[in-house]
């Protein structure tokens, strides 16, 4: 079961009922729920779209003027006077990256999803810190789509020591696509122990960089 925060009003959920209701932020929102935690999730999850440059039609490519990577950042920033101005000091302890769908779906997308993924996460870090936690959700292997994806999704895990790669070969899902909620919340427990094995002070960051550059 978790509590899910709608309003100012706390809804009990059971997962197995509500797989259009929860997702992996929800599930470790409620896993942090704790008098000690001061946890702050920003969220930005369309569906359907790709890492390789107009590959959808908002993409997450670095380069690309005014899409999803640009609408993120302009998110954090927008927040953050706000945490500040409540004496919040602001620091990344984990970045989750669920996706890769959209680029398994073409040979040419999926071949380039690795520099792609290098191009991405290296623009965050100018943004953040060097080397912060990533979570990065693999495709199952069996996902209908390009091979590459998986692959490069294991390879940068592989060459990147603060990343870890959650293996989903084991997957459970309502239409072949989406995981079930059961699946995710056991998804968000493995992710909850890697994120939580990161020290305060290597993860701490004021990422000014952002608001600066997103403002």
């Amino acid at each position: 079961h978790a509590f899910q925060l709608i309003g100012g009003f706390v809804r009990k959920m059971v997962f197995a009922n509500c797989f259009t209701t929860v997702g992996v932020d929800d599930i470790l929102g409620y896993l942090y729920t704790d008098a000690s935690n001061d946890v702050w999730f920003c969220k930005y999850g369309p569906g359907a779209t790709g890492l390789y440059p107009g590959s959808s039609t908002n993409d997450w490519h670095p380069t690309t003027v005014g899409e999803n990577f640009d609408t993120l950042a302009g998110y954090i920033s927008a927040q953050l006077p706000i945490l500040f101005a409540r004496g919040r000091e602001p620091w990344v302890k984990s970045f989750i990256w669920i996706q890769g769908e959209r680029d398994a779906s073409n040979a040419t997308w999926a071949a380039a999803y690795y520099d792609n993924l290098v191009l991405f996460f290296n623009k965050w870090e100018t943004l953040i810190y060097d080397n912060f936690n990533i979570q990065l959700a693999r495709l199952p292997v069996g996902f209908a789509g390009e091979i590459d994806v998986y692959n490069a999704q294991n390879l940068y895990g592989a060459n990147n020591s603060n990343v870890n790669v959650i293996d989903t070969d084991d997957n459970t899902t309502e239409d072949g696509t989406h995981y079930t909620a059961v699946y995710l919340a056991n998804m968000a427990e493995r992710m909850k122990v890697n994120i939580d094995t990161e020290s305060f002070s290597n993860a701490k960051s004021y990422i000014n960089k952002i608001a600066a550059g997103y403002s």
